[in-house]
């Protein structure tokens, strides 16, 4: 009988621990999307969470600010998997606008973990880079010449987010010189 009742105890222990962990995580769910603002950097920004590990050992803080909960900024663009922005205690990260691509859309979230377990993802923030207008394209060069025909090629340009739809070319019949306009 004694050793059905250390049975007994051991499932009442691994089931407490099981609650445990079901509501530690459960506090270490962002519930709100981050706030993304584009200026000259991306500022990204999200609520704390307020965890109570159930073990006396609480955020202590009392707003949720502990160094045992680490966020993870998540970014993902089109079908690329996601890659982590940042990764630490703070609840704000600002990266240079240069590693975005104009006319690119990215969705941020943020991820929540502390004492072993990880909340569930927050809603994602969605965030369209504006497109910029092409590069100009170098001078065209003539692939091949015959007494009533000109080819010409040209290197097609950072398009910046922009779709390119057609390109301008100009003859100045005087000089034999090729105009163009991109």
């Amino acid at each position: 009988q004694t050793v059905q009742k250390e049975v007994e105890e051991i499932k009442r222990k691994e089931e407490e621990e099981e609650e445990r962990k079901a509501h530690l995580r459960e506090q270490l769910t962002v519930l709100s999307p981050p706030s993304v603002t584009l200026d000259s950097v991306l500022l990204c920004t999200w609520t704390t969470v307020a965890v109570d590990a159930g073990d006396g050992r609480g955020s202590g803080a009392g707003d949720g600010r502990s160094s045992a909960v680490c966020y993870e900024l998540m970014m993902e663009k089109g079908t690329d998997g996601p890659v982590v922005m940042y990764s630490g205690p703070n609840i704000n990260y600002s990266f240079p606008i240069d590693d975005l691509h104009p006319g690119h859309t990215y969705q941020f979230y943020v991820v929540a973990s502390g004492y072993g377990e990880k909340g569930v993802a927050s809603p994602r923030a969605s965030l369209t880079i504006p497109a910029l207008c092409p590069d100009k394209p170098l001078a065209p060069k003539v692939a091949s010449r015959t007494k009533n025909n000109v080819v010409l090629k040209w290197s097609t340009p950072k398009d910046n987010g922009s779709t390119i739809t057609n390109y301008s070319l100009e003859w100045d019949q005087v000089s034999a010189n090729i105009m163009y306009t991109a």
